[in-house]
């Protein structure tokens, strides 16, 4: 776990947040193409961390190459190529990345970025992320047996994904403010593990100042959201029996 931690800090998009000066993008666009590749990672039922790090590759490439608007999506469906290889058992082939785009782009433009996001990253694609701790918090803090505490601590996360500020906090961070904030929603006695302090150091007012960010996030997607709403995919994905229902409970 400490490695972990130790290592998180190499891989994060810089803050404050910004796309390369060159490009043709804005956070609008970031956030309808994050709403997108999740549903594209329902479709293809990939494991979550396949998500996160798709995300982090998309911001990070962002911030070092310039994107028209006309690419934006390559870049997306390319990082998710590249995050399932490292992740997945059976990765989608690149006939599936060109089918789920409407043939936009072909397997060799999908082939061609690919090449070029490893060169610009470094080949630096191994990474953990909120996912990656959120999972070991959860068993640290005795959680991960209670399904519906658990999918309510994932949907967070990822309903944090559509919006950079989030991008300020450590992945760490920001999977220990979630289980923070998740805490005090279902009326937990104590909002504050003292296991995590002693072994991580973690200090509380750290982790309360991300939650209150968290807060003003989670603040943004109504209760449905309308289609429009950057947040709506996610949430329609959590009111599922599946995900036990948590995007019905009360914030």
């Amino acid at each position: 776990m400490l490695s972990m931690m130790s290592e998180e800090g190499r891989c994060m998009p810089k803050y404050p947040f910004a796309f390369h000066e060159e490009s043709q993008i804005n956070e609008r666009m970031r956030a309808k193409l994050f709403a997108w590749l999740n549903e594209v990672h329902l479709k293809f039922k990939l494991l979550p961390e396949t998500l996160f790090a798709t995300t982090n590759l998309v911001d990070r490439f962002s911030q070092v190459c310039p994107i028209t608007r006309s690419e934006y999506q390559l870049v997306g469906v390319t990082s998710m190529l590249i995050a399932s290889k490292i992740h997945e058992v059976h990765a989608p082939v690149l006939g599936d990345f060109t089918f789920i785009t409407d043939n936009a782009y072909s397997e060799d433009q999908i082939r061609k970025k690919e090449h070029l996001m490893l060169s610009a990253l470094d080949f630096d694609v191994t990474f953990p992320t909120p996912r990656t701790f959120m999972d070991r918090f959860l068993v640290i803090q005795g959680m991960h047996e209670d399904k519906s505490c658990s999918d309510f601590c994932y949907y967070i996360i990822e309903l944090l994904l559509l919006d950079s500020e989030i991008l300020k906090f450590s992945p760490s961070l920001t999977a220990m403010g979630a289980i923070y904030l998740v805490r005090k929603i279902l009326g937990h006695k104590s909002l504050w593990d003292t296991n995590l302090h002693g072994i991580l150091g973690f200090k509380e007012r750290a982790v309360r100042d991300c939650a209150r960010v968290i807060v003003r996030i989670v603040n943004q997607v109504g209760t449905p959201p309308s289609e429009q709403n950057r947040f709506c995919s996610t949430y329609r994905k959590y009111a599922s029996a599946e995900f036990s229902r948590v995007a019905y409970i009360p914030q």
